[in-house]
């Protein structure tokens, strides 16, 4: 019991590091300790692991309105899932779309940076995308509600959107949250290239010009079909009532 304790501190501890000082934490376990690749691997799912289940805790009041039930592994398999899966997969295309640009990237390095920054992150972010969350589970519900039609949901869809945006708090928070959540990414972005550029040595323009076009080309396409799947998990659980 004391060794569970203990790992489960290690990993709040380490998650609290990077969030509280987020470049100094990165630049002491990707540039200044000199650590193997295992511990590299170690330190990075579970900076990963922590974010995730705060991230699924925080989300757990909106499956909770939306009546999804608590523990249902019909849906919190699938979802957790694909959550990892979002993770692997933007690791591994960032790392692949850098050496396109003959940038030497490693990938248990760039997996390394991409977790310290934006893994530990990703709750806050989560947070900022709370009213869009909600807004899209009530276009799923009436979706869901007429029978799956595509045909209505492509006549209706801005009448369903601007009574949504009717509702008091999401009309107050959603401009706000967007830019916040916005201003977050673009920050963590920023370091994440500063990271690249030191780690690999590259230039400036380069490494930027990289991780933009990656996030539009490379990126974009697999993760809309994750996101696509992942709404799919939602509409199979949704309740009507």
């Amino acid at each position: 019991m004391n060794d569970i304790l203990s790992f489960l501190k290690n990993l709040i501890y380490n998650w609290l590091y990077c969030i509280f000082n987020p470049y100094r934490s990165c630049r002491n376990i990707v540039i200044e300790k000199q650590i193997t690749d295992i511990e590299k691997i170690q330190y990075a799912f579970g900076i990963w692991v922590t974010a995730f289940m705060l991230t699924v805790s925080l989300e757990i009041p909106i499956f909770s309105f939306f009546q999804i039930e608590w523990g249902n592994p019909e849906f919190y398999i699938p979802y957790i899932c694909i959550g990892f899966l979002y993770f692997i997969l933007t690791c591994t295309l960032f790392h692949l779309w850098l050496l396109i640009f003959r940038i030497p990237s490693k990938i248990i390095d760039t997996f390394l940076i991409y977790s310290i920054l934006f893994g530990s992150f990703s709750p806050f972010i989560l947070l900022g995308m709370y009213p869009l969350t909600i807004k899209n589970y009530y276009i799923l519900k009436e979706f869901r509600a007429h029978a799956y039609d595509l045909m209505f949901l492509y006549n209706n869809f801005k009448e369903i959107s601007d009574n949504i945006d009717k509702i008091f708090i999401i009309s107050i928070t959603l401009p706000l949250t967007n830019i916040i959540s916005n201003i977050l990414s673009y920050s963590l972005g920023v370091l994440f290239c500063l990271f690249i550029i030191e780690k690999y040595n590259s230039t400036k323009v380069k490494t930027f010009i990289c991780v933009t076009f990656s996030q539009i080309v490379f990126l974009l396409p697999p993760l809309l079909l994750l996101k696509i799947l992942e709404y799919f998990v939602v509409l199979q659980s949704l309740k009507l009532n």
